[in-house]
């Protein structure tokens, strides 16, 4: 049986691979099902950017000049959610599409640099949600 670490390696490999094997990564994420039962998290740093930040903060102004303050708190919160995935991935120095295991949890973090990177992460919101108890 595979250890953690090498799945996770292999997974990565078919990130940039010459094109996508749906079989070979279905059956990767499985065995690491089996091996470490883990939760799967996707989380998009491709959606979650600088830019969005910006035009969140941009939006939340607006409201507040306009006096909707509920929808200012609105896109502030949208504001801090992006905040913080920005912040993570500063804090880890993440700066390319990848799979990463820590303790229960299998993440994919996605930022659209990978070859296959935007398949894999369709296939992973699918494969995540098929997870669910």
């Amino acid at each position: 049986m595979e250890t953690s670490e090498n799945l996770v390696l292999k997974l990565n490999e078919l990130l940039e691979g010459y094109r996508f094997y749906k079989k070979r990564f279905d059956s990767l994420l499985r065995e690491f099902r089996e091996l470490e039962n883990p939760k799967f998290v996707l989380i998009d740093f491709e959606y979650f950017n600088e830019a969005r930040l910006h035009l969140l903060n941009k939006k939340k102004m607006n409201y507040i000049r306009n006096q909707d303050f509920a929808k200012a708190a609105e896109y502030g919160n949208f504001e801090k959610e992006c905040q913080n995935y920005i912040d993570i991935k500063a804090e880890y120095g993440i700066s390319r599409s990848m799979f990463f295991f820590e303790k229960e949890y299998l993440f994919y973090f996605h930022f659209g640099n990978a070859k296959n990177g935007k398949k894999v992460s369709e296939y992973f919101k699918i494969f995540q949600l098929n997870s669910l108890p």
